[in-house]
């Protein structure tokens, strides 16, 4: 379909765990690229926009150097809305910060994360796009 999710952005600073999202991710037919901060997130983002060739997903931490998640998170639904947001973190969540991003992002889950489960959040995703952006 359309809209469905085919490139994707990785954000995470554990550098094993985003190479390694990338090339599960890869073997499944999706376009991934990398960043291991949010400044080389939104970077890759401007670029990737001005390129025509804007992400459909990012999946990002948010504890990490330079420019964390919430930050990134901020910067795409203010710039970028059609990009959907998939939040993995290692640490927990409190109420606080997810009641501040709970409406601008599209599922967060714990980390560690399996390929499968991944592949499943995506079609929850895919499904919340296709009624977004019709």
């Amino acid at each position: 379909m359309k809209n469905d999710i085919h490139h994707i952005l990785v954000v995470d600073d554990e550098t094993v765990l985003a190479n390694t999202l990338k090339r599960h991710l890869s073997m499944e037919g999706f376009d991934v690229d990398t960043a291991y901060d949010g400044a080389a997130a939104c970077e890759k983002i401007v670029s990737a926009a001005l390129s025509k060739k804007q992400y459909h997903l990012v999946i990002t931490d948010i504890c990490m150097p330079k420019q964390d998640g919430i930050s990134l998170i901020d910067m795409i639904k203010s710039q970028y809305p059609d990009i959907s947001i998939l939040v993995i973190t290692g640490f927990g969540i409190s109420d606080l910060i997810l009641g501040n991003i709970r409406s601008t992002i599209d599922y967060c889950c714990p980390k560690p994360i399996t390929p499968d489960t991944l592949l499943g959040i995506f079609k929850i995703i895919n499904k919340r796009r296709q009624q977004h952006l019709k």
